[in-house]
């Protein structure tokens, strides 16, 4: 059972107001005062404290002490937590209390001037029935009783954390005993326990249905008992690249979150892949995977194309600019139409297509969010890779995103950036088999000791296109196995 507060913590942060008088006579054991000013006083064995008791166990009465130091200005602080089960103590057993009850009381009487009486308020801490007794004030419910607790956790002396008197050890508990409310930090409510090895849970029965009759929706990712920032139900993402690679992987990602998902891509027809993700995404996931053909460097087809999409859907919500190209040539060789071609492709291409899509995102007024791939080799020189205008134009892409979402975070639309390490895709088998040693030395050259997989970037994709990220503005979000950190 929940054990009942009826006191607030004894001391105020703020400068005493008066010290606290000497008490008129001795009260009957076990009854102490609490002064609001500041400083309280224990009128039996003269001590600071709290009480509290159990609401099934009268009987059961747990008194804390605590006491503040202010022989040097406000720097130094001693506390003590014990709980007492007995009766009311007297001889050694009180010579702990008594002695923060005196640095207390010094401690008080550094203040001379006097505003105003403390109030009082009076408990009862005897053992015996009847319950224990207070008259409180609204702000005797405002201290959370595990924050005191741990508090006097923290700051108690070993000392006295560990003192063990004989004379008191009967009537005198460890503070790691105590229960705090109904949920203690060292005993908490338990739920299932861990299994290795388990694969994820099937989906619940109630998705067939959802998928079949579109009364609910069929994406069980963030449910509204589950991580609902994570859902994409109904939102339209575009996804450009995504015939293939990585960006079909991520498209996957989103469709499995609940998002329609348009590819654009300047092939003729999509991967053979591409058709089995289309595929699930109708019969499995209950969402359509469209595709679009449109090289990115088409500004006005780009523009069309878009505009299309979103008049279709009646929104636009997000953008997944994967679309690049790579191409390897040392500095010296490079020439003037493969230096433009790649930085249309991967600068302006990128720039156009978020422009594109950041057009519609204002005009619905909804919002959005955009994520660009850069790289990994935009932040740093590849060792071994030898890729001079990759690398720049990846790094123009992690500066462009923190402009446009400078410019555009006033419409509501994010704008953020992956940044992947070594990816082992197809292309990257193929040119393992023109330079073998790449194999062995590019998984030394991170902390994992190995090379990622497309799939590996699904989770990334999802969180910077919903809600997830909804307040992540301007940022890169670099999953290179630590390539980056040495």
């Amino acid at each position: 059972m929940p054990w009942t507060r009826v006191a607030t913590r004894l001391f105020s942060p703020a400068p005493l107001t008066a010290p606290f008088p000497s008490p008129q006579g001795r009260p009957p054991d076990g009854h102490f005062e609490h002064s609001r000013g500041g400083c309280a006083c224990l009128s039996a064995f003269g001590v600071n404290g709290l009480a509290e008791q159990n609401t099934r166990e009268p009987r059961v009465v747990r008194i804390r002490i605590e006491a503040w130091a202010l022989f040097f200005g406000r720097s130094s602080q001693v506390q003590l937590g014990i709980r007492y089960l007995g009766p009311p103590v007297a001889g050694p057993s009180i010579i702990i209390p008594l002695l923060i009850s005196v640095v207390s009381l010094l401690s008080c009487s550094k203040n001379k001037s006097i505003s105003q009486p403390p109030k009082r308020y009076t408990f009862d801490s005897s053992t015996t029935r009847p319950p224990l007794r207070c008259r409180k004030s609204p702000q005797s419910r405002k201290t959370p009783n595990a924050l005191i607790m741990a508090s006097l956790m923290r700051s108690a002396p070993r000392a006295l954390r560990q003192f063990r008197a004989p004379m008191v050890a009967k009537k005198i508990a460890p503070l790691t005993s105590i229960r705090t409310d109904m949920h203690d930090h060292r005993d908490p409510p338990r739920g299932n326990p861990i299994v290795s090895d388990r694969p994820p849970p099937d989906p619940p029965v109630e998705e067939a249905a959802a998928l079949r009759d579109n009364y609910k929706s069929g994406s069980y990712l963030g449910t509204t008992k589950r991580l609902p920032e994570f859902n994409l139900n109904d939102k339209v993402v575009l996804v450009t690249g995504a015939a293939r690679g990585l960006g079909l992987v991520q498209a996957e990602a989103l469709l499995e979150a609940g998002a329609t998902v348009y590819a654009l891509d300047r092939l003729p027809e999509p991967s053979a892949d591409f058709y089995r993700v289309q595929q699930r995404a109708a019969e499995e996931l209950g969402n359509t995977l469209h595709y679009r053909q449109i090289d990115v460097r088409d500004v006005q087809g780009l523009n069309a194309v878009v505009k299309n999409i979103s008049d279709l859907q009646g929104r636009l919500d997000g953008l997944i600019a994967a679309a690049g190209i790579q191409q390897e040539t040392p500095a010296i060789d490079y020439t003037q139409a493969d230096a433009n071609m790649m930085f249309e492709v991967n600068v302006t291409g990128v720039f156009m297509t978020a422009q594109a899509v950041a057009k519609e995102m204002m005009r619905w007024g909804n919002g959005g969010s955009i994520a660009m791939i850069a790289s990994m080799s935009g932040t740093v020189a590849n060792r071994g890779l030898i890729c001079p205008a990759y690398n720049a134009s990846k790094a123009a892409v992690l500066q462009l995103s923190r402009n446009l979402a400078s410019e555009w975070g006033s419409f509501g639309i994010r704008v953020n950036t992956i940044s992947p390490g070594y990816i082992q895709t197809a292309m990257v088998e193929a040119l393992f088999e023109k330079y073998p040693e790449r194999r062995r030395d590019w998984p030394t050259q991170n902390m994992l000791g190995k090379l990622s997989v497309p799939e590996e970037y699904r989770g990334a994709a999802v969180f910077c296109i919903s809600d997830a990220s909804s307040f992540m503005t301007g940022s890169d979000l670099r999953i290179d196995g630590g390539h980056c950190a040495w």
